[in-house]
């Protein structure tokens, strides 16, 4: 690893210790952001750089706007099914 690298990582480490044991934070979202932060916690999970620890929170958070966002059965199983390997799509589709 790089000093550079390092710095960044002993930065998130230190970010870490100081967050953890904080209230929530409370935001503001529109249900079409939200959709996207779902779409984009399932396609990191993809990611070969990302760590297991990370794909697990990542996993946490998109489940948590899953269930605050789906408000059909229907759209709950379209959310559901990002979850699954088995439906990505490439760009072109």
């Amino acid at each position: 690893m790089s000093p550079d690298e390092e710095a960044s990582v002993r930065l998130l480490k230190d970010a870490y210790a100081r967050w953890d044991g904080k209230p929530p934070v409370q935001v503001t979202i529109t249900h079409g952001d939200m959709f996207a932060l779902i779409l984009a916690c399932q396609a990191m999970l993809t990611h070969p750089a990302v760590t297991t620890g990370i794909k697990g929170q990542l996993e946490h958070i998109g489940r948590q706007f899953q269930e605050t966002l789906a408000d059909t059965p229907e759209i709950y199983a379209l959310l559901e099914a990002g979850w699954d390997r088995r439906f990505d799509v490439g760009p072109e589709d």
